[in-house]
């Protein structure tokens, strides 16, 4: 598995960094295996929405206008 060395790292954040490991209970390598781990869940989420946006430009006009979803709530809320 790869490693990472990382040099010359202001102080503040250094500490930073340790406060935020202690915290959440875990090692300074830990605390950056969980960093670098989020920061891929938001680049994948950041792609899906780019992807659901695309899909929906696309599909514009394809199935006639869009429903209010507001009024088909109260529609359903009315009849119960």
């Amino acid at each position: 598995m790869p490693s990472l060395t990382i040099k010359d790292i202001d102080e503040k954040q250094y500490r930073g960094l340790v406060e935020d490991a202690r915290s959440n209970g875990r090692s300074l390598a830990a605390e950056m295996r969980a960093m670098i781990a989020e920061r891929d869940r938001a680049r994948e989420v950041a792609r899906s929405v780019a992807r659901m946006r695309e899909l929906r430009e696309q599909s514009k006009g394809l199935l006639g206008p869009w429903p209010d979803s507001v009024a088909l709530i109260r529609a359903v809320r009315d009849e119960e």
